[in-house]
Order: C-alpha cells, then sequence, then structure tokens
C-alpha cells in the first residue's frame, strides 16, 4: 500500500492542481500498484452514486498499516466501517445535531474572537496564526489523548469543567446507557473530530461583502450568530469559498465487497477517492469554475451547493456540518469587519496579487 500512496505523490508532482481538464473523458479513474487499487471519483454525480447510494459497499476505510502502528485507527475518521463506528457517529450527531448546535454558541462565539485576534497581534503571519489558534481552540488530543480526558472528568468531578465535547458526551454516556457508549470511544473521538483547518481568509473578498455587514451591524458591534439571516451575500462568499478551493482533504473510502459501475469492476478492499477539486471546478456545474463568483450561488436557481460535496458522502459525511457552518460565518464575518483585507504594495505603490498555491493531497 505505500508504493501506492508513492505513486499518487509522483502523479500528483507531475499534474499540479488545477493543470487538467476538469472534463475527464470516462467517470473514474482506476490506479494499480502491485496488485492494489485506487479509484478516483472525478464527477459529482459518480460520487452520490457510488458512496451515497451504495454506501453498504463504499464505507469502510483502506487498510492503513501506519494508522494500526500509531494507534490512529481509533480515531472516527480512520475507523473501520462497523458497529463501533455507528455507535460513535450516533454519539457525535447527539452532541453536533442542528437541534443541539445552540449550546455551542458562547463557546464558538469567543474562539471567534480569539481568532480575529490572533490575526490583529500578526497582521503579516495570518496562516501562522489561524494555525496556531486552530489547534488550542479545537482542542485536539493527539497521539496521547488520555491527560486531557482525564482532567475534564476532574474538573466535572468538581463541577468547574467547561462546556466541551468531552464533557457532553460523558454526560450523555451517563443519560443514554441503551447506546452503549464507553470512555474510550469518547476519547478518541475528541481526538479526531476536528483534524483540519478551514481556509477563512481569500484576498478576493469584495468590499460588497463588508458593506453588507456595515449596513446590519454597524460599526459599534461584532456580527452575531443572529445577524446571519440578513447577510446573504456573505452566505454567498462562504459557499464559493469552498466551492473554489476544498479547505481540507477527504480520507478515501473502502469497498467491503465488489462492485460494477458502468462497466468497470471496482474491486474489493479497493482505495476510493472522491476528487472533490474536480467536482467543485467542474464547468458543467460551475461555469467558469476558475474565477471566484459568490453570486453562483445567489438567486432562484442557485449552481450545486458546495456543502453537498466539501464535508463527505454517504454514511462517512462530515457529523459537525452545522457546527462548521456556524463557525465559519463567525470568522469571516468578524474577520471581515475588523480587517481590510488587500494584498501587499510593492516598490511602486502597486498591489501585488499573491500566487495561489494549493497543496497536492487526496482533494488535489
Amino acid at each position: 500500500m505505500q508504493n501506492v500512496v508513492e505513486y499518487l505523490r509522483v502523479l500528483f508532482a507531475l499534474v499540479p492542481p488545477g493543470s487538467v481538464d476538469s472534463h475527464p473523458i470516462v467517470p473514474l479513474i482506476c490506479i494499480k500498484s502491485l496488485g492494489n487499487y485506487v479509484v478516483i471519483l472525478d464527477k459529482a454525480d459518480v460520487a452520490f452514486e457510488l458512496l451515497d447510494k451504495r454506501s453498504k459497499i463504499y464505507s469502510d476505510r483502506p487498510e492503513w498499516p501506519c494508522a494500526d502502528y500509531l494507534g490512529t485507527q481509533n480515531y472516527i475518521g480512520f475507523m473501520y466501517y462497523g458497529e463501533r463506528l455507528i455507535k460513535s457517529r450516533k454519539l457525535i450527531h447527539i452532541i453536533l445535531n442542528p437541534q443541539a448546535i445552540s449550546q455551542w454558541d458562547d463557546l464558538l462565539d469567543r474562539q471567534s474572537i480569539k481568532l480575529v485576534d490572533a490575526v490583529a497581534k500578526t497582521p503579516k503571519k495570518v496562516n501562522a496564526a489561524i494555525e496556531g489558534w486552530s489547534w488550542d481552540a479545537l482542542g485536539l488530543l493527539l497521539s496521547t489523548p488520555q491527560p486531557p480526558f482525564e482532567q475534564v472528568k476532574e474538573d466535572m468531578r468538581r463541577d468547574t469543567a467547561e462546556r466541551s465535547f468531552v464533557r457532553n458526551c460523558l454526560e450523555e454516556m451517563n443519560a443514554l446507557p441503551h447506546l452503549d457508549i464507553t470512555e474510550e470511544s469518547i476519547m478518541y473521538n475528541a481526538g479526531g473530530l476536528h483534524a483540519g483547518n478551514s481556509m477563512l481568509f481569500v484576498p478576493r473578498m469584495k468590499a460588497r461583502a463588508y458593506a453588507e455587514i456595515h449596513s446590519v451591524v454597524g460599526t459599534d458591534r461584532l456580527p452575531t450568530l443572529a445577524d446571519k439571516a440578513q447577510l446573504p451575500y456573505l452566505e454567498t462568499v462562504i459557499k464559493e469559498l469552498l466551492r473554489f478551493a476544498p479547505p481540507v482533504p477527504l480520507n478515501p473510502h473502502g469497498t467491503s465487497a465488489e462492485d460494477e459501475y458502468s462497466g468497470w469492476t471496482i474491486p474489493k478492499k479497493a482505495w476510493v477517492i472522491a476528487n472533490i477539486w474536480s467536482m467543485t471546478h467542474d464547468e458543467t456545474s460551475y461555469p467558469s469554475p476558475e474565477q471566484f463568483i459568490p453570486d453562483r450561488h445567489a438567486g432562484p436557481d442557485p449552481q450545486r451547493d458546495p456543502y453537498t460535496l466539501c464535508f463527505g458522502f454517504g454514511r462517512r459525511i462530515c457529523p459537525g456540518i452545522k457546527f462548521a457552518n456556524t463557525f465559519i460565518f463567525l470568522g469571516i464575518s468578524r474577520a471581515l469587519a475588523l480587517f481590510e483585507i488587500s494584498p501587499p504594495k510593492g516598490h511602486n505603490g502597486k498591489p501585488v496579487l499573491p500566487n495561489i498555491e494549493y497543496t497536492t493531497k487526496f482533494i488535489s
């Protein structure tokens, strides 16, 4: 399997993101290396057909020898499909479902303020500020999750625990014994829930979004969730950000049985990768995909909602979509309200537009 990964690394190095036509002749591509198969899905309709409608076959994960060795196979993002994954997703849904999301409003409010404060302190190092803040804010419990987990339990015994994913799950474990939730599953779900970063700033933001925020919010306060319904253009900007530059790589799916699609045989234990970049830059869904056009998501007949693509498919879809949407709104709206986001100026005083570069990962 390491040979497959190396093959993909070389392939992506030879073919940079965005340099190939987003209209492949075939709806999927298959790579074989030393008996291992990697199937790349380039079309959204194919991904929905296989990963959604046939999710019983396509909900597993590939075998990750390094994940087993490091212990990350216990994290929900790497977990093989089975009873343990089903229970883990039920647990996360209880905590992050749309009806329960309001319990996180205060936490999201505080963290979004910390984010813009971090950017304000180091405006010339925005990426570093966001990355440094994200590790602290998301509370990742990486390879040694026990100490912070035990700290939450101790704080709960003292009735001093702040609201967090771990605290809520421990409360649900006692309230819903029929789900057979274990402390181990809570610990690893907390560690793997948000192992990624959201892209919050893009230089191509337009003054129109700021004008909308200013007209609704004014200058005496920051935008809040209560303002969201009155900021429709900002919502289109957020959707276009997700479409224009999908922010995080999605883990490959694995097949639990052999399948057939349009004459193609997809073997058991194949890696199945949804090529999100190709889907969000498909001209049949998004005309002029290389252009940043928020208005494509407005009006009575908007183009495909990128939220249906960027957060996964089928039984592996991210259970925290609503949570992510809420925080992205707060982060972007407050950044636009506080900062003038513009390219640096060169020696001649003219703006120097940055090159937008992307890393070559599984969504490239």
